[in-house]
């Protein structure tokens, strides 16, 4: 095993065989990327420890483009076939009040429980594994299913801080409060829940009530949003008639996906537009905690919203069952060399070490949890999302209404789009006009401005001549 002269290793006695790492070496020797969970870490100069846990793979794993990925420690492989039993994921506020409790009580336990990775704490472990690697699997088609087994094994953590098997973990269902999210008694960010927005009388700008009041980030800061409370751009988020349009049919062709790909980079952009609606912006331009890639988990409104989000795609896997399973696209392996490689369902889950096509699985492996649609979304939209959570891979057929509805779904879908293409169109268009009746302007005055002078260099030498012509009559 080579490693970089200033790093040595040393066997770390507490990881436990229930989570995983991959990490991948340079031809050089070096280390070039490592996502750990919970079996590595570094300590800074002037240690320079890498800390390895004892699990390990076989000697000829590899991996695309690298020479061989070396002994690592490696999670148990998920159960194969279907789920014997399934616990239910529900809109944050469809819970008991009891079961509303239970959860922000387990998420303090994991604020509270030791670190395996020297993070400060449990819960920290998990920002910090989200990290890590993240551009493995930001603007990538592992985005989806890295997400999914992330959220799963954060689940199943809860589960077990709880002592609750059944313990679903909450999503919250933002399109259902699209023009009215940020309003404490219509959506989850309020002072009983989830804290609502940056205290502007505190000096360090923190969110000062809810659950994360007391918490401290694994930054070692407070926990922060700059939302905008007045409601401006309330509408930035889209609604629950957008993306069931957009899960329906391709907005772009508006015809049936034949990509998973598509689809991967489509639901990115509501997903970007929220983590950046939350996040907001500080006077002085800085972003809240879920604004910011390296530890967005820092705030638990990212669980629930990347519940959310995942919900979303496992209607469409029911929505598109030939392409349920599919994994395609291309990525950089590793992030940062200049060649993408194709991907495949055989590609190592980074982090987790179990192959993509596990994550791309639902109602069987691992992946035992359903959805139930919130209670207060549309009545059409209930029918539908409560529809498709009861449909299996295996049976699934399209009425001629339901496709005619999947059709003027995604025409509305498509209208938005334009729409924002339009309105950024025009607003580039206006900017030019602006620029150039300036430039016209400026122009003018300077034409004038020419005239004027050579006007007056006209009168000057007039002047002259009949100054002259007059001395001389004299």
């Amino acid at each position: 095993m080579r490693a970089h002269p200033s790093v040595y290793f040393e066997q770390l006695s507490t990881c436990r065989a229930a989570s995983s790492q991959s990490w991948l070496i340079n031809v050089d020797g070096t280390i070039r990327n490592a996502a750990n969970f919970n079996c590595l870490h570094f300590l800074a100069a002037p240690l320079y420890k890498l800390y390895l846990g004892n699990n390990y793979c076989g000697s000829s794993d590899s991996y695309k483009n690298f020479p061989k990925v070396f002994n690592h420690s490696l999670v148990l492989q998920p159960p194969v076939g279907p789920c014997m039993r399934e616990v239910v994921r529900k809109d944050y506020r469809d819970l008991t009040p009891n079961e509303q409790s239970a959860y922000l009580r387990g998420l303090n336990i994991l604020k509270a429980m030791p670190s395996f990775n020297n993070f400060g704490n449990r819960y920290n472990d998990f920002v910090g594994a989200h990290a890590s690697a993240g551009s493995w699997y930001h603007s990538t088609p592992m985005f989806l299913p890295w997400h999914r087994a992330f959220l799963r094994f954060f689940e199943l953590e809860l589960q077990l801080a709880l002592g609750n098997s059944s313990f679903g973990l909450p999503y919250w269902a933002w399109g259902a409060d699209t023009d009215e999210w940020w309003d404490p008694a219509v959506g989850i960010l309020n002072s009983t829940a989830f804290g609502t927005v940056s205290n502007t009388t505190d000096p360090n700008l923190c969110i000062t009530d809810g659950i994360v009041a007391n918490w401290t980030s694994s930054q070692g800061s407070c926990i922060r949003r700059y939302y905008d409370t007045t409601g401006f751009n309330e509408n930035a988020i889209f609604d629950e008639a957008t993306m069931l349009g957009l899960i329906q049919v391709d907005p772009y062709t508006q015809k049936p996906y034949t990509s998973f790909n598509d689809w991967s980079v489509y639901v990115g952009i509501p997903h970007g537009i929220f983590h950046m609606a939350i996040s907001g912006s500080s006077p002085k331009g800085d972003y809240g905690n879920i604004g910011m890639i390296s530890n967005s988990p820092d705030d638990p409104v990212f669980f629930l919203h990347h519940g959310n989000l995942d919900r979303y795609w496992k209607y469409w896997q029911r929505y598109n069952p030939k392409i349920s399973l599919s994994y395609d696209g291309k990525q950089y392996y590793p992030p940062g060399i200049k060649t993408q490689t194709p991907v495949s369902v055989s590609d190592t889950l980074i982090t987790f070490n179990f192959p993509v096509k596990r994550a791309l699985e639902y109602d069987s492996g691992m992946m035992c949890f359903t959805e139930q649609p919130y209670s207060l979304s549309l009545d059409s939209i209930q029918v539908a999302y409560g529809a498709l959570s009861k449909r299996s891979r295996r049976s699934l057929k399209e009425t001629k209404a339901q496709k005619q509805q999947a059709s003027k779904a995604a025409a509305q879908v498509s209208a938005k789009m334009q729409a924002s293409k339009a309105a950024a169109q025009a607003l580039t268009k206006k900017q030019t006009s602006k620029e150039a009746a300036q430039i016209s302007m400026k122009k003018q005055a300077s034409t004038k401005q020419t005239t004027v002078s050579n006007a007056s260099k006209i009168s000057a030498n007039q002047n002259n001549k009949n100054s002259n012509s007059q001395k001389n009559s004299n």
